[in-house]
């Protein structure tokens, strides 16, 4: 278990400002392993943060991430993307989108392989990841080779009435009315809810994306919608492992355990993706 404000021992981590096409600046973080010297080029994992689109400025995952780095002997980058009411769709992806190219176009400065990419995030930085992988397929962008989705918001359109939503209500940490409430400030523009880089369960072809790593929670009013992802995703031919968290609340909140055992999880999922078997 990681302990509330443990960072991994070894672990190196730099904070950089990148370049966004309007020439404003991003903030990144990076996160090298421990004993990553003399190891070659490492492969990356982007990691996105959830929040609702409007909340986790500061890097909150830091002391996970360096566990991340370590477990899966990656690169971890966090993203520091703009968030909402000031800055609505679709600023958050373009800037998952600008750290992720920058990072493919910068590999030999860096140390890393661009052959070896990976992404990844919680509820709606789940969502983010989905849309960014789409994204990158659709445009010929840097190869993401690894999907790593932990209890992701997938569908935004309010055209699906899931059973899930109905189930927990607002009884829960995450409630269904801050879910529309973060929706509408995330999209205030409707129309936007119903593509597939808002709204990825509603791509028309989910086929060609990454593999992926699918986890949902099961007292999570966004269980059913992500479980349907991971499925549509099967049904595409994504090679996709669905993990359902049993007695469990969103984002697994309250119990570090958990936490961390999901994490572990998607590290090694992450590691097993980015060094492959000979």
């Amino acid at each position: 278990m990681v302990a509330e404000g443990a960072f991994a021992p070894g672990v190196r981590y730099e904070d950089r400002n990148i370049p966004r096409p309007d020439g404003s600046l991003l903030p990144i973080r990076l996160y090298w392993p421990a004993e990553a010297e003399g190891q070659g080029a490492l492969p990356i994992y982007l990691d996105i943060h959830g929040g609702g689109w409007w909340m986790g400025d500061g890097y909150p995952m830091h002391d996970m991430n360096s566990h991340f780095a370590n477990r899966s002997q990656a690169i971890v980058v966090s993203v520091e993307y703009r968030l909402t009411p000031e800055h609505p769709f679709p600023a958050q992806l373009d800037d998952c989108e600008t750290a992720l190219r920058w990072l493919h176009d910068n590999a030999a400065s860096l140390g890393v392989d661009p052959t070896r990419l990976a992404v990844g995030g919680g509820s709606a930085g789940g969502n983010l990841a989905a849309a960014l992988a789409i994204k990158m397929r659709d445009e010929a962008g840097p190869d993401i080779g690894f999907q790593f989705l932990y209890v992701p918001a997938t569908d935004l359109s309010d055209t699906t009435d899931w059973a899930s939503f109905a189930e927990m209500g607002d009884d829960y940490s995450l409630k269904v009315s801050g879910i529309h409430q973060m929706i509408a400030a995330y999209t205030p523009n409707a129309a936007d809810q119903l593509l597939p880089t808002a709204s990825p369960l509603l791509a028309e072809d989910l086929s060609g994306l990454p593999p992926a790593l699918v986890v949902t929670a099961l007292f999570d009013p966004l269980r059913d919608q992500g479980e349907a992802y991971a499925q549509a995703l099967q049904a595409a031919g994504v090679p996709t492992v669905l993990h359902r968290e049993e007695w469990s609340i969103h984002d697994f909140m309250g119990s570090p355990d958990r936490m961390q055992r999901i994490y572990d999880m998607g590290a090694d999922a992450v590691h097993a993706a980015l060094y492959p078997a000979p």
